[in-house]
């Protein structure tokens, strides 16, 4: 486990540059216990950090000798953080807060009480600003009393659910448009239609090449899952277009023209605060997506296929949508960036020893992270 802080008014930069290893924790040789001590310790920093000024005593009210010169004494000539945000994958989150509830339990959601149970007036498939669900938003005392089983993070002062944010990465990149995308490709792969090919094989074969050759051409990493949706959104228009009467081809078109619509709205350029016209377009988008990924999910169960998924991360989405976004763009606030940093920080977790992992980890990083700062200043002289 690699836990991180950034700014959020710093972007559009390395994720060297705006980010800061804060620990590295092989998950095989730690305990509850660990994490929870760990935690304790950034929890308490954060608080020292918001407040401005070095304290003697550290999270367990023990005094520091070496901070005894230093207390009361203003951190940084006066400046101060502030822990506005924090986000994870879910597997971070459930392990950090000991959440009560999952992705499997009864409720499935920890800003509101959405349940998977099928006759609840709270059932999570329900969506959009009237959905029953949005009444049962999930205070404080709730959160402690019910949700968390008890963690460090919910004693910093000023800590609300509504800053523990639903990651746009986890839910909508990586689940929404990777499940939808791999339905509508069954379906136009059914015949050879839309892609020559003796087989399905064949069919979904040529797809794959064709766009990868796109790819190619327009010099985009694969891994974008928004070019996907692109891709597929062109597809699905132009069969939608020829069969103005074909209900589900219509639909299916417009599940991804609202997925391409939502991350044109959330785009890194608008900055970490949204206009309020791309506020009004993501939540419009995020509505007709819903609208139309549950009327494709209804008419599959009555054709008895399992094809258009309606998981609890789509409930989430509604969440970023409505909750999150007017507060910070969604893209702005996601684990992009930490992805993308983890993969050095498990490099240099491979080249540590398993008993002084998390030690060797940081003392890499900050020298990797001290280099690659010489070097810009070295630049900037130069």
């Amino acid at each position: 486990m690699v836990t991180s802080f950034a700014s959020l008014v710093v972007g559009n930069c390395s994720p060297f540059d705006n980010r800061y290893v804060t620990y590295c924790v092989d998950n095989n040789r730690a305990c509850p216990e660990t994490l929870d001590c760990l935690d304790s310790w950034l929890a308490w920093s954060y608080t020292e950090l918001m407040n401005g000024k070095w304290v003697e005593h550290g999270p367990w009210s023990e005094a520091l000798p070496s901070r005894s010169s230093k207390g009361g004494k203003l951190i940084a000539g006066g400046y101060r953080g502030i822990l506005c945000v924090m986000r994870g994958d879910e597997k971070f989150v459930q392990k950090a807060f000991h959440m009560r509830v999952s992705w499997v339990s009864e409720q499935v959601c920890w800003m509101c009480c959405a349940s998977r149970v099928r006759d609840s007036l709270n059932l999570y498939t329900y969506f959009g600003p009237g959905a029953t669900h949005r009444l049962s938003l999930i205070s404080l005392s709730d959160f402690i009393s019910d949700i968390s089983k008890g963690c460090a993070w919910i004693r910093v002062p000023g800590f609300q659910p509504e800053m523990l944010f639903y990651d746009f990465l986890h839910v909508f990149d990586l689940t929404m448009v990777p499940d939808a995308a791999a339905t509508a490709l069954v379906e136009l792969s059914e015949d050879d239609s839309v892609w020559p090919g003796q087989s399905v094989d064949d069919r979904l074969r040529y797809a794959h090449v064709q766009f990868v050759k796109l790819c190619r051409e327009q010099k985009i990493r694969l891994s974008e899952s928004v070019i996907l949706a692109r891709w597929l959104m062109g597809i699905t228009v132009a069969i939608a277009v020829k069969r103005p009467d074909d209900e589900h081809a219509q639909l299916r078109a417009a599940v991804f023209i609202n997925a391409v619509a939502i991350r044109q709205a959330v785009s890194l350029s608008h900055g970490p605060i949204l206009p309020p016209h791309c506020i009004r377009k993501l939540q419009t988008a995020n509505y007709l997506l819903h609208s139309a990924i549950n009327w494709l999910a209804q008419g599959a169960i009555a054709a008895g296929h399992l094809r258009w998924k309606i998981r609890p991360k789509l409930h989430k989405l509604d969440h970023i949508c409505l909750d999150q976004a007017p507060l910070l763009s969604p893209l702005w606030t996601s684990t992009y960036g930490d992805e993308d940093m983890v993969g050095k920080v498990k490099q240099f977790a491979m080249m540590a020893k398993p008993h002084l992992l998390g030690r060797q980890v940081l003392l890499r990083y900050a020298s990797y992270v001290c280099c690659r700062w010489l070097r810009q200043l070295e630049g900037q002289k130069g």
